[in-house]
């Protein structure tokens, strides 16, 4: 390549942004506590509704007509019980999980129109 090509290459790449561009930061991420606690309510919700769906209380004629209508009324009473945002220390993962779980095992026979009863989802549990 001639030294005069070579220029009329730069010269190109320099008009039409071929140029080299600096790396791109990635921006900084933050987690907010209420985006955490949304998400660990969301959680126990949904765990609420499957338990619910597991217990053919889900569908057409049924306590809730679909998985979502579930999740709509079950949502307030999961936040009134589990109080997040009154977690002083922000809520425990490991807390989250076990209430999840005690979600589960609780049998159809018992109707589970609030999750106060149970221990492992009590506010006091939930909190760091």
């Amino acid at each position: 390549m001639t030294a005069h090509s070579a220029a009329r290459v730069l010269a190109f790449a320099a008009a039409f942004g071929c140029a080299p561009k600096p790396p791109r930061t990635p921006a900084p991420t933050t987690t907010s506590a209420a985006f955490v606690e949304q998400s660990a309510l969301d959680e126990i919700t949904a765990a609420r509704c499957n338990r619910e769906e597991a217990c053919e209380n889900v569908g057409p004629a049924r306590k809730y007509p679909s998985f979502g209508t579930c999740l709509t009324r079950l949502m307030p009473d999961s936040r009134a019980v589990t109080r997040f945002e009154d977690c002083p220390h922000g809520m425990a993962d490991r807390a989250v999980t076990a209430c999840v779980d005690e979600i589960h095992k609780e049998q159809c026979a018992s109707p589970l129109d609030t999750i106060d009863p149970l221990a492992a989802c009590a506010h006091s549990a939930l909190c760091k």
